[in-house]
């Protein structure tokens, strides 16, 4: 009888953790990292390039205006604004990889073709 009452309160315990993770979480990340109230970027990662393990350069749409900015390690530098016709050519209104399952489908479907282009060129040289 002793060891369920100790388990009951190990689980009372555990919930109530659980419920102030839950609601600290939901009510303190948007006062640390605020947004835009109605829930539109005004920053947007346009694209990104590796240059090196720890260098990059990125686009970044930040209003109407693209800048291309370099990371290398922890060090962040502004290198240009770009001109505005990126923009026309550039469709940000939807993301090109919409969740993971699709990106690793995409990879999968691109990299077995390039395997089965391979293995058929070794076959039409024999």
């Amino acid at each position: 009888m002793d060891i369920f009452l100790l388990f009951f309160r190990m689980v009372l315990v555990l919930a109530l953790v659980l419920v102030l993770a839950y609601f600290s979480l939901r009510l303190g990340l948007p006062k640390l990292y605020p947004g835009s109230p109605s829930g539109t970027r005004l920053m947007t990662v346009v694209e990104r390039l590796a240059l090196a393990p720890k260098s990059w350069l990125y686009i970044v749409k930040v209003g109407e205006e693209f800048l291309l900015i370099g990371v290398d390690g922890g060090e962040i530098t502004y290198l240009k604004e770009l001109p505005e016709e990126l923009g026309e050519k550039v469709d940000l209104s939807e993301p090109r990889v919409k969740d993971f399952k699709s990106l690793l489908n995409f990879r999968l479907k691109t990299e077995g073709e390039s395997r089965a282009d391979e293995s058929i060129n070794k076959q039409q040289e024999k």
